[in-house]
């Protein structure tokens, strides 16, 4: 199996602790950094409160091995 590691500002790299003000912040931030090292990202899963606000919710990085989609 081949290892490859990408090359990119450590700024966009995500890191524990980061925090957003927002959701669309944060999409905005992981489509970004996914988009730099080679692939895009979709949304997982989610939980609500009771309340209906988010409480959790997950992006994952997603490898087209077709076309590029552009940002």
């Amino acid at each position: 199996m081949k290892e490859w590691i990408p090359i990119f500002d450590e700024e966009l790299k995500p890191r524990e602790g980061l925090e957003f003000v927002n959701l669309e912040e944060c999409e905005k931030f992981y489509k970004s950094y996914a988009h730099h090292i080679g692939f895009s990202i979709r949304r997982s899963t989610s939980k609500k409160t009771k309340e209906g606000a988010h409480k959790h919710k997950y992006y994952v990085l997603n490898k087209d091995l077709g076309k590029a989609q552009p940002m």
